[in-house]
């Protein structure tokens, strides 16, 4: 039997150019907020920057070169990789990945609007493209130079193949093996961007087995079906588990750990376990409000594979650090695919009451996002915060500028924002007191301990500490290990040599040296 023809609902003869229109509008917005937040670059992609110049220039995919004990001090190992391949071929590392970046974010409206198509009409189908990318975060990170949207394409395009692969009983399509393989593999894509990749795996088989429950209480005798459900959950497993278990094998050999050290070091964060989760409240209250009139259809596949996702985020990201995560960074993909479920929602109420109350609907949806952006200057806040995020960045390039006249072969620099400075200076030996690339910090007795870690610090006799203050005419650390460093006797053989940060920011990099007498 051939496969059927995708199941689309045909409202091509009502309104047929409006949901162009709005996807149009919508990615006009997109990347004209790409380009108002262009200037930004968080300090954190440099960290990946440093590990891809090292790889590059062969000394291996490590923080600091010659170091004894390896950390996988990056979340990202693709962005690592894409980095170090454009360092080699000359070209400019961080304009590779935010370009990439960007046509990944453009690539999902497609995607979205395909996977909401299947079970909707033309005009719902806009609502996760307009949600997404009307959401200025997602601009925000796009351009900043992590993973946030290639990860976001990758967890998309799977659940996109998914869902073409999953029979229809209703139109007697049936699975789909080379969809669901494909699906596996983009699964193992989204595992080498960021670790928590096997989500998307994990909430496909999930939907796998609901079916399977499904078809066994509604023909309990019936081998057929839960043979056919176990054959697409072996074929989506074996695309992803096989490459996935090589990649972890080579991990495990060079770094010793199955987790990068990143995640180990934020899973143990001491404040409000809801940090990341109390955020993104209001975005899954949007989403899961529209898509609650079509709650009946909760075991369709789309519907169902989108919001398993966002429950396994809700339970892996309580507790976690929220640092470097505002604007629901983390989450980003979760709510991206929760835009299928709210389509879903107002299809429904389209049919219940009318393709007028669609229409309002989807438009009112899209007015009121325009209405936002307009009425919050959301174009000129990106550009303002891209500009500020800039002039702190120069700063620490600056900061970079005046080590690297000062220090000597061999020496050993302590800092907390390590990733301007870190890939400025790649061939001397930076101390993270961070934790992010400093595995000594994820295991006692420096674990949990801002005491252990101080005096770590000075028992390495640095030649430079360099002190992150909230202010440029007092030294106020922003971090409790600074303040018991600059309060600790030892701290007696350090001389202050300069002080750097933009003006009217709240970063300012305070140099601390070691006495040449002391040492």
């Amino acid at each position: 039997m051939s496969p059927a023809a995708p199941t689309t609902i045909d409202d091509s003869t009502r309104s047929p150019h409006l949901h162009r229109w709005l996807l149009a509008w919508a990615g006009l917005g997109c990347v004209w907020a790409l380009y108002a937040a262009w200037p930004f670059t968080t300090d954190d992609a440099f960290i990946t920057l440093r590990y891809a110049r090292h790889w590059a220039d062969g000394d291996g995919i490590r923080w600091n070169v010659g170091e004894l004990e390896r950390v996988e001090g990056y979340s990202n190992f693709l962005f690592v990789a894409l980095a170090a391949a454009a360092l080699r071929l000359g070209l400019d590392p961080m304009a590779v990945l935010a370009l990439t970046s960007s046509a990944a974010l453009l690539a999902c409206g497609p995607l979205l609007y395909g996977i909401a198509r299947r079970t909707t009409g033309a005009l719902s189908a806009c609502v996760p493209v307009v949600l997404l990318w009307g959401y200025p975060f997602t601009q925000w990170w796009t351009v900043s130079g992590l993973e946030t949207a290639v990860y976001m394409l990758a967890v998309v395009a799977a659940t996109a193949a998914f869902v073409r692969g999953c029979a229809d009983g209703a139109s007697g399509r049936p699975w789909s093996r080379p969809y669901l393989r494909l699906a596996g593999l983009l699964g193992f894509i989204a595992a080498l961007v960021r670790p928590e990749g096997p989500l998307v795996v994990i909430a496909m088989v999930t939907t796998i087995g609901a079916g399977a429950i499904r078809a066994t209480r509604a023909a309990p005798s019936s081998r057929a079906a839960r043979r056919a459900h176990l054959d697409a959950a072996r074929h989506l497993l074996v695309a992803f588990a096989v490459p996935f278990a090589i990649y972890l094998a080579w991990r495990l050999g060079h770094f010793g750990h199955l987790l990068p050290n990143p995640v180990r070091c934020k899973a143990a964060y001491a404040g409000s376990p809801w940090a990341l989760l109390l955020p993104f409240a209001p975005l899954a209250a949007l989403t899961l409000g529209l898509a609650a009139p079509a709650w009946r259809a909760w075991t369709r596949p789309p519907m169902l594979v989108c919001t398993v996702l966002a429950l396994e985020y809700a339970v892996v990201l309580f507790g976690v650090d929220p640092t470097i995560a505002y604007g629901n960074r983390h989450l980003l993909a979760a709510y991206a695919l929760l835009g299928i479920p709210a389509a879903m929602g107002v299809h429904h109420l389209g049919r219940t009451h009318g393709r007028r109350t669609e229409v309002r609907i989807v438009v009112g949806l899209a007015a009121l996002v325009t209405a936002a952006w307009l009425g919050f200057g959301v174009v000129d806040r990106l550009a303002r915060e891209a500009a500020t995020y800039a002039a702190r960045a120069a700063a620490r390039a600056d900061v970079a500028a005046h080590l690297r006249t000062r220090l000597g072969p061999g020496d050993t620099i302590v800092l907390g924002d390590v990733g301007v400075i870190g890939d400025a200076l790649p061939d001397v030996a930076i101390l993270d007191v961070y934790c992010l690339n400093n595995p000594a910090m994820t295991r006692a007795p420096l674990k949990g301990s801002a005491a252990a870690v101080a005096e770590a610090v000075l028992a390495a006799e640095p030649a430079a500490i360099i002190v992150s203050s909230r202010s440029a005419e007092t030294c106020a650390p922003r971090a409790k290990v600074f303040r018991l460093v600059l309060e600790a006797p030892e701290f007696a053989a350090y001389e202050l040599t300069a002080v750097f940060g933009a003006d009217a920011d709240e970063f300012h990099y305070w140099i601390y040296e070691r006495r040449r007498s002391a040492m």
